[in-house]
């Protein structure tokens, strides 16, 4: 434990009034602290918390964009506003968004290439897959709007262009299902149901506060093509690992990983003797078909001299393998493979 620095529980429970109170209540340093993460850091020149250094591209994100929302300042509205205080700002208390929800990979794709169109690119949107662990579902897509008059009318818009162009759209579990709602998901499960939403006296005067003191870029950059390739893949990966193999279509056919081989059915003599077989292709490179014709040409040479077992066979090569054993392994294998062979063998 150093000086100032205990647990911020601690100094919550200071009583000050007087001048002492007027400091504090100026006191932006302290009050604007949680902000202070990253490369926000204090400009000396501004007096603004804001993003210090060169700008980087921005890759790490499941969403791809159709068009920015210029009016939206997210950064600063949610991820500092409600994440550090607790506010919901006016803007995102007029913000209603067309949400939907799409199931699988292949719909995914038929979605962003309906925003994509020229009649769509002129709305803000998004889509990409959902990794919030809150949020069933695994792929979505949004439409802002400004009014929930705008947002009603976008939402029968996007009803029908997703009938045409990306699937059937009802509450079924493998349908697209479509709804319109009021700001962030996370507005709602912490403050309650939307139509409750309001500020207080003393949110507004933080909402000034923050405003005057933190600088946020609002990030409606263009997103090149060489990010929106690293971002599809990134949906592959997550199809693959959800179990959605609707991308193989868009992978020639093939899945990205190779399946594993299932031995809970079929004959186990069947099994042990391509397991045989196998092992013997992967240790000495010699093709099934002719490890199986010599074994069946070992097995009628047993027959043709009398040998009792094939082992005596293998003691010819100077083998030291348990007899018990390996003749054992043998046996299993000649009979199985030898109706067949006799066609490889003439």
């Amino acid at each position: 434990m150093t000086f100032m620095n205990s647990d911020p529980k601690i100094y919550d429970k200071m009583q000050m009034s007087g001048d002492i109170d007027k400091w504090a209540s100026q006191d932006f340093i302290t009050i604007l602290q949680a902000c202070e993460v990253g490369n926000m850091k204090w400009d000396p020149i501004r007096m603004q918390l804001r993003v210090m250094g060169e700008p980087h591209l921005m890759y790490n994100t499941p969403w791809i964009h159709s068009k920015g929302a210029p009016w939206k300042h997210c950064g600063l509205d949610h991820h500092t506003m409600f994440n550090k205080f607790g506010i919901i700002h006016p803007r995102c208390q007029n913000c209603w968004k067309v949400c939907v929800t799409i199931p699988t990979f292949d719909k995914l794709i038929k979605m962003e290439n309906m925003q994509q169109l020229p009649e769509w690119r002129t709305r803000a949107g998004k889509c990409g897959m959902e990794m919030r662990d809150y949020t069933p579902k695994f792929y979505g897509a949004y439409f802002y709007n400004n009014s929930i008059d705008e947002g009603r009318d976008t939402y029968h818009d996007v009803v029908d262009a997703v009938e045409k162009y990306v699937g059937h759209v009802s509450k079924e579990k493998d349908d697209v299902n479509v709804i319109l709602k009021r700001g962030c998901t996370e507005f709602e499960m912490i403050k309650g149901p939307s139509p409750f939403w309001h500020n207080t006296v003393a949110e507004e005067d933080m909402i000034k506060n923050i405003e005057a003191y933190v600088s946020l870029p609002n990030m409606q950059a263009h997103q090149d093509q060489m990010v929106k390739n690293h971002i599809r893949l990134t949906w592959v990966m997550w199809a693959h690992m959800n179990g959605d193999m609707s991308y193989i279509p868009y992978n020639g056919g093939h899945k990205l990983f190779p399946d594993y081989v299932h031995y809970e059915d079929g004959s186990l003599d069947d099994i042990k003797r391509d397991l045989a077989v196998g092992k013997a292709f992967a240790m000495n490179g010699m093709p099934p078909e002719t490890t199986a014709k010599f074994l069946a040409l070992a097995e009628q040479f047993k027959i043709d001299e009398g040998l009792e077992s094939l082992y005596h066979l293998v003691q010819a090569f100077g083998v030291n393998e348990d007899p018990l054993k390996l003749s054992t392994q043998l046996e299993k294998i000649v009979p199985e493979n030898k109706g067949d062979l006799d066609e490889i063998s003439g």
